[in-house]
């Protein structure tokens, strides 16, 4: 008989309307089965007074570029995640992966969760190897990470105390080159299975974008000012690029302000840095000013910064390309990436551009219409969105 059809499960950002589940299964559900098998010797560890929905929602963060939400046929039914392994650019990332509901368990969705995180994560890092780590309890995580096409590499005998009794700590990985393999047999037919994700178009290219870490600072800095200009004066308190750039710089690696490393995508040709993207939701575009008001108050100026983005949208601050890797699709690339993160947040993706400037034939070409104009830092602009 022919395989089942995998239902349609995909890997988005997190929305406001997922809160209210993760919340169910974080904080409202008395031992939720989950805990049983995810490491429940740290949950046992760590147990804390649960939340409320109401304390939830308040503390929710903007969503980590490191997460993404499993979503089936478009409801959040779990979460993966990753975390870069130390000393930073060494290529090691951990991954993470939890279905919450029993009754999701078992069809083989962890699997293919697994598959697209997997690929997503080789596409967007500069991963050589990722890893996964579980207990010898969790047989189900085992065989899933297995059927993928991540071996055992390394187990701990004995090393987890759980309810009175050892368990082996079992770690299993797959190479970047591995990963490529395993892609290309499924696509010749000499694996069964469901076949993984095919990577995006850049992967095969030599072009790779992936979410930007704080150590990008002094690549980014300089090519998000000579494409923000009075802007970035006006955000810095400065007068010259090279003094805006400098307070970028220190900027870029903090959180919580509108040119943070969270916000940016870095796109690279070579393994060598060549443009960027930073974006992130309108509705949190006063806040992410807040941080550019105290340094203007600090500096003794009016701390008055004109928000450029407004609720109800996905906002692209700056898109930047080298001039030495301009003609090649950079600039086309980080648009379809920040378009994929519009759609996975069912917002409109939105810029503003000069009048005149010439990038506004790339956004014409990839589906942008005008939608109004603002006057900015004494320039005026025109207001262009792309609806899916």
């Amino acid at each position: 008989m022919p395989d089942a059809p995998m239902p349609d499960l995909t890997l988005r950002e997190r929305r406001d309307d997922d809160l209210p589940t993760l919340w169910r299964w974080t904080h409202a559900e008395p031992a939720p089965e989950w805990q049983r098998w995810d490491a429940p010797y740290f949950h046992a560890q760590s147990a804390r007074a649960p939340l409320t929905l109401e304390e939830f929602v308040a503390r929710a963060r903007l969503p980590h570029p490191d997460s993404r939400i499993i979503a089936l046929s478009g409801e959040c039914i779990g979460q993966v995640t990753r975390w870069e392994e130390a000393p930073a650019g060494g290529g090691w990332w951990e991954l993470g992966l939890l279905i919450y509901d029993p009754q999701d368990w078992g069809g083989g969705l962890g699997v293919e969760a697994l598959r697209q995180w997997t690929t997503l994560t080789f596409a967007e890092t500069d991963a050589h190897v990722l890893t996964l780590t579980t207990w010898s309890g969790n047989e189900r995580m085992v065989r899933a990470a297995q059927r993928v096409g991540y071996r055992e590499c390394a187990r701990v005998p004995e090393a987890r105390l759980w309810q009175g009794r050892r368990w082996d700590s079992v770690r299993l990985a797959t190479l970047r080159r591995e990963w490529g393999a395993v892609n290309e047999r499924a696509a010749s037919g000499k694996i069964g299975g469901k076949m993984p994700p095919a990577f995006p178009p850049e992967f095969h290219t030599g072009l790779h974008i992936r979410p930007a870490q704080t150590f990008d600072a002094a690549f980014a800095a300089p090519l998000i000012q000579a494409a923000i200009g009075p802007v970035g004066w006006a955000l810095t308190g400065t007068r010259s690029d090279e003094d805006a750039a400098h307070v970028i710089a220190e900027f870029f690696p903090l959180r919580g302000q509108r040119l943070s490393f969270l916000h940016t995508l870095i796109a690279e040709l070579g393994g060598q840095p060549v443009g960027l993207a930073v974006v992130y939701p309108g509705e949190f575009a006063h806040a992410l000013d807040e941080p550019f008001r105290a340094h203007r108050r600090s500096l003794g100026l009016s701390p008055e910064v004109e928000s450029e983005a407004q609720a109800g949208e996905l906002y692209l601050d700056t898109l930047a390309v080298t001039p030495a890797a301009r003609g090649q699709g950079v600039g086309a690339a980080l648009l379809e990436r920040a378009a994929a993160r519009a759609r996975d947040l069912g917002l409109p993706l939105t810029l503003l551009v000069e009048e005149g400037h010439p990038a506004r034939r790339l956004y014409e070409r990839s589906g942008f219409v005008p939608a109004g104009t603002r006057e900015i830092a004494g320039q005026r602009y025109t207001r262009m969105e792309r609806r899916e």
